[in-house]
C-alpha cells in the first residue's frame, strides 16, 4: 500500500470533479464514489482519493493504491502526478 497527500488551493467539490478526470485520463474505473472520495480499479490495484476541505477555497487530497505487489500500487505516482498539475481555472 502506498499513499500521497497533497494541498490544493482549490474547493474540495471542484477537486473531486478533478478526481474524476483523472481517474478517466489514467483508464481508472470508479467503482465507488461518495461525498468527496472516489474508488477505483485499474485491475492490478485498487485506488482511493478522497479530498477534504479546510477553507473555502483550500482541501487537501489524500490518495492510497492498494495491490498485491509493488507494480500494482506505482499507479499512486501518477494519480499524484496528475493532481497536483491540477490547476484552477
Amino acid at each position: 500500500m502506498q499513499h500521497r497527500v497533497l494541498r490544493k488551493p482549490i474547493s474540495a467539490a471542484t477537486m473531486t470533479g478533478s478526481v474524476d478526470n483523472v481517474f478517466r485520463l489514467l483508464s481508472i474505473r470508479t467503482t465507488a464514489s461518495g461525498d468527496g472520495w472516489r474508488l477505483g480499479d485499474t485491475g492490478s490495484a485498487l485506488v482511493l482519493c478522497q479530498t477534504m476541505s479546510f477553507g473555502p477555497d483550500d482541501c487537501y487530497v489524500m490518495s492510497v493504491a492498494m495491490s498485491n505487489d509493488q507494480a500494482g500500487v506505482g499507479v499512486i505516482d501518477a494519480v499524484n502526478d496528475r493532481i497536483a498539475a491540477t490547476q484552477t481555472l
